[in-house]
């Protein structure tokens, strides 16, 4: 984001005396993230499905509503980071995020859960949206 800025500045979006609003997703965001490791770790699992046996579909916490706490703070902290930076230039970086983070990643870590905990998960999935 911080090289696009630098050498590919598109139109500016400066926000002047009001920069400081780009702290509010970064700070959203690290909390968001957080909290999803948190219930985690307040249900004995792993934070990451690969890494050995998950114990439990956690349905909890930030999980209620979204079933990639992390990944969505991650993005978060990216618009916090893009609104910071001040030109258009670095927005191109989150839909490249969304899409590389879901195909390379949660897909796999979703067959994963699927495999573990079948219709259990499945019927979470079912519920619970993957970003928002």
């Amino acid at each position: 984001m911080v090289t696009l800025d630098r050498l590919w500045p598109i139109m500016s979006l400066d926000l002047g005396s009001w920069r400081w609003i780009s702290s509010i997703p970064i700070v959203l965001g690290v909390a968001l993230a957080g909290w999803g490791v948190l219930t985690f770790r307040h249900h004995h699992t792993r934070v990451h499905p690969g890494q050995g046996h998950s114990t439990t579909v956690v349905t909890a916490g930030p999980y209620r509503f979204t079933r990639n706490p992390m990944y969505l703070g991650m993005m978060l902290i990216l618009v916090g980071g893009a609104l910071r930076l001040g030109s258009l230039a670095p927005w191109f970086v989150l839909p490249i995020f969304g899409i590389a983070i879901t195909r390379l990643w949660i897909r796999r870590e979703e067959r994963w859960l699927s495999e573990a905990f079948g219709e259990a998960y499945e019927q979470y999935r079912s519920r619970v949206r993957r970003w928002i």
